[in-house]
């Protein structure tokens, strides 16, 4: 993926026949305390005869709200006949709806609660577009990584209207996240977090993701894989810092209703500690069907405050916090395979070996480098 790579949000399938799935994802939180979320998505393109039963092609409404009654999860299904994506740019047409970057547009029948979704949206970019891989990029260039993931709109603003039924829900100005995510297969273990609209700045946002690596197509130990951040963002003060180096530390944890994530740059000298926490009654939980044939649980924090602390220091300076942000606008996912805890056992581990992996790791880029320049 290093000279053919695509423009943001496009269509990333180059036409292999196995298993592969892309979803485009829009979340944003009204003044009214609710989150909404649409996604468009498509398993397995080349499966016209539908060999594999998670073939076919998809949109998601999601409706989290402080009143329960309210809440609505629909995710009506199409054939693959019916998906249209370019693959120079950011244009997807799926039974009548339309999404692009500046608007979303259309119309689902959800028959399991029979609830008629009309959706007419404005997207407005407030951030830099991010560019992740759950791997490293190498990997992602080279193909090996079975998950890739960019953020086009890190940060963004919403307006315009969701209808359900005969209720109308009108909303100006709504603080937004976009991203793509695309691939071979969902991996066994991965998490996200998001907020933005911070009440000491209400420019600042933040963004993390990352889940289980894969080399050559081999697992590697969870104490490994789960050392390295996919990506992770900090704008600040109109500046935005990006973690995506193979020398990040980072740990994720959702437990109970805790999201806790810790990110950091040695040779920068910064921190990121993000902690979020909700009921364990609020964590919404939710399937997602890989295209490789597994169903992968996951638990949904769509509302919830957040605090964000900023140190400084590193390698031989201890951590100062530096600054504290906080969010009742926060949301994170975390699903897969397993969601339980770091064990003792892994957390010995990653504290043995994490150091020499990742210096191997930077040797090789290196290598690599000085060899490029020769």
């Amino acid at each position: 993926m290093a000279d053919d790579r695509r423009p943001p949000n496009a269509f990333m399938w180059r036409g292999e026949r196995q298993p592969f799935y892309q979803r485009w994802w829009l979340k944003f939180n009204t003044d009214a305390g609710e989150a909404l979320s649409l996604q468009v998505g498509i398993n397995n393109p080349w499966d016209k005869d539908g060999e594999l039963h998670t073939t076919g092609s998809f949109i998601f409404f999601d409706r989290y709200s402080s009143v329960a009654e309210n809440n609505l999860m629909s995710m009506p299904m199409w054939g693959i006949d019916e998906f249209h994506a370019e693959t120079n740019r950011f244009e997807v047409e799926l039974a009548g709806s339309t999404f692009n970057s500046q608007q979303w547009q259309g119309a689902i029948y959800d028959a399991e609660h029979d609830k008629h979704i009309r959706f007419d949206l404005r997207i407005d970019r407030q951030a830099p577009f991010l560019l992740g891989d759950v791997g490293l990029d190498g990997i992602a260039q080279t193909r090996q990584a079975n998950t890739l993931w960019q953020a086009p709109m890190a940060d963004c603003r919403v307006g315009g209207s969701i209808e359900i039924d005969d209720e109308r829900i009108e909303f100006e100005d709504a603080p937004g996240y976009q991203d793509v995510f695309w691939g071979r297969s969902i991996p066994d273990r991965w998490f996200w977090a998001n907020c933005s609209r911070f009440d000491e700045d209400p420019s600042a946002w933040f963004v993390f993701g990352g889940g289980e690596i894969e080399v050559l197509g081999r697992k590697l130990p969870r104490f490994v894989s789960d050392s390295f951040p996919v990506l992770a963002a900090l704008h600040v003060d109109g500046k935005t810092c990006t973690f995506n180096s193979v020398l990040n530390r980072a740990k994720f944890f959702f437990d109970k209703g805790e999201v806790r994530v810790d990110v950091r740059r040695l040779f920068r000298g910064i921190r990121l500690v993000y902690t979020s926490k909700v009921g364990r009654k609020e964590v919404r939980p939710m399937d997602w069907h890989s295209p490789d044939d597994r169903i992968l649980e996951s638990g949904m924090q769509l509302v919830c405050p957040a605090k964000l602390e900023v140190y400084r220091g590193g390698l031989f300076r201890s951590w100062k916090l530096e600054r504290t942000l906080t969010t009742s606008n926060a949301g994170a996912i975390c699903g897969g395979a397993r969601m339980d805890r770091e064990s003792p056992r892994d957390s010995v581990l990653r504290t043995l070996f994490v150091p020499i992996g990742q210096a191997l790791f930077a040797g090789y880029y290196a290598l690599r480098g000085l060899l490029r320049l020769g």
